[in-house]
């Protein structure tokens, strides 16, 4: 598990019991049965760890190489209103194919103050 956090990179355990998290995936397949699978892995990476998994946004048929990931920039812009402490996804790759724009994404989770958890 790889975690990023305001101030800190690849830090173990940056949510505590009972924060409020929200688990990210995204497939460029429509019904791709591996979403399933994922939401399943981040539900139980979260009990483990005994977040609070309120919710679990997908971006279905969304390529890596597209800008624009409609319920990821609707989570993002929850941060501050919903009261979210960290995001969980499977892999760096959810968020975007080249690194810069993983990059860029992730400082802007953590500029909303919040901190996000690789499962990978």
């Amino acid at each position: 598990m790889a975690s990023i956090s305001a101030g800190r990179d690849n830090v173990e355990g940056s949510g505590f019991r009972g924060s409020p998290v929200v688990g990210y995936i995204r497939s460029a397949k429509l019904g791709d049965p591996q979403l399933d699978e994922w939401e399943g892995q981040i539900r139980h990476y979260a009990s483990e760890r005994g977040y609070n998994l309120v919710e679990v946004v997908r971006d279905e048929g969304v390529s890596a190489v597209t800008v624009w990931k409609p319920e990821l920039e609707r989570l993002i812009s929850k941060f501050t209103t919903a009261g979210y402490a960290g995001v969980i996804t499977p892999h760096r790759s959810s968020l975007a194919q080249s690194p810069s724009a993983v990059t860029r994404t992730i400082s802007r989770i953590v500029a909303a103050g919040a901190w996000i958890e690789f499962l990978d």
